[in-house]
């Protein structure tokens, strides 16, 4: 009896620590062709005072009873990061430019399972444009094992950002967002 009691409690502990592992977003990484299709474009520098995120978009979400996947400074503050590493690398982010985009991530989702992720933008300029993009990302490994499901959607965040912004980028419609204000 006494060695069921141990087991158990053994079994307990084991499954109580492994519902601590965090899986933790690699460091984005700009898209090459996003870049080559701003410096094309000859616009004049933004500002971008923020990226935040509506009371219903958390900081860091659960992957299964694995434990929780996170961004360095939560979901919105990756995006933000990363929208500004795309702009400055294009010489298209001045901190004191007329025009000044803030931007809302309304959605952020993922499903370990199949490896994809759910994203969800829009951007609005001080000169009154606005630009809404979704996305939905799937990564190319997926995984049956919880912890190596969780693991690889956590490594592919980045990537799904980069498709994020690329698609808003590269719209058609983000030109009007660094139109200068009338």
């Amino acid at each position: 009896m006494k060695k069921r009691s141990t087991l158990f409690l053994v079994a307990v502990i084991t499954s109580s620590l492994s519902a601590c592992i965090t899986y933790k977003v690699p460091k984005y990484q700009s898209s090459a062709d996003t870049l080559l299709y701003l410096q094309q474009l000859k616009l004049n520098p933004v500002a971008v005072t923020a990226v935040s995120r509506p009371a219903g978009v958390t900081d860091h979400l659960q992957c299964q009873t694995q434990g929780q996947v996170k961004a360095a400074g939560g979901y919105a503050y990756y995006v933000d990061t990363a929208l500004r590493s795309e702009l400055a690398k294009a010489n298209l982010l001045d901190d004191n430019a007329a025009v000044q985009l803030t931007g809302i991530l309304h959605n952020v989702t993922f499903n370990s399972w199949k490896n994809s992720w759910q994203l969800a933008l829009e951007l609005t300029s001080s000169n009154g444009h606005k630009l809404n993009t979704q996305t939905t990302f799937r990564g190319e490994a997926v995984s049956l094992e919880e912890e190596t499901s969780c693991r690889l959607v956590a490594q592919s965040m980045s990537a799904a950002v980069q498709q994020l912004l690329q698609q808003t980028l590269t719209s058609d419609d983000f030109v009007a967002l660094l139109q200068p204000i009338p």
